[in-house]
């Protein structure tokens, strides 16, 4: 993740270049603030989740503490926040379940359970409008370019999606946020 010191003057070269700031997210902010850093996308749904528990004036010490408040209005009320300030998600679940895989046996099964809350998640915010994008973490072992992509497409579909849905995230939101960040980009 970017580091937390270097995070004032990305900032600042964003505004200066007129950039957006996407991808890993210092841990440390708290994701109703993002907007505040110039933040506009975020990638992996598990990171980003770490990130509400692992800033100094978090409600949370654990995951696990996390996932009960997320069970919670909580959610709903983040995604409106990041709904409202045009932040994107890439979840990138496909990456957290190559994580577990990779893992020891005996840790697969506590793995694939939140694998199970992360595609709760991310079906939740697809439902209340949050920007979903289509993305994988390539080159990572165990990870190749084509059938990554297929295989995150999959994943929504098992956190509750309909094909449907998921082609329009693949091409549609894809192409609204790149268009928005090209008119950002351009001072349009």
């Amino acid at each position: 993740c970017f580091p937390n010191e270097l995070l004032d003057e990305l900032i600042e070269l964003s505004k200066e270049y007129n950039l957006k700031i996407v991808g890993h997210i210092p841990q440390g902010i708290d994701p109703k603030k993002y907007c505040e850093y110039e933040i506009s996308s975020i990638e992996h749904i598990d990171s980003f989740i770490r990130g509400l528990f692992s800033r100094d004036d978090s409600p949370a010490q654990s995951f696990k503490e996390v996932i009960d408040i997320l069970d919670s209005p909580y959610l709903d009320s983040l995604a409106m926040n990041l709904k409202r300030n045009k932040i994107a998600l890439t979840p990138t679940l496909v990456t957290y379940e190559n994580f577990v895989k990779s893992a020891p046996k005996e840790q697969q099964a506590s793995g694939y359970a939140i694998l199970r809350k992360l595609n709760s998640y991310t079906k939740m915010f697809h439902d209340s409008g949050f920007q979903i994008l289509i993305g994988t973490d390539y080159p990572l072992s165990g990870l190749s370019i084509g059938d990554s992509l297929i295989r995150e497409m999959e994943l929504l579909i098992e956190s509750g999606l309909n094909a449907n849905e998921v082609l329009l995230i693949a091409i549609k939101n894809s192409a609204n946020y790149l268009e928005e960040s090209y008119q950002i980009k351009e001072g349009y």
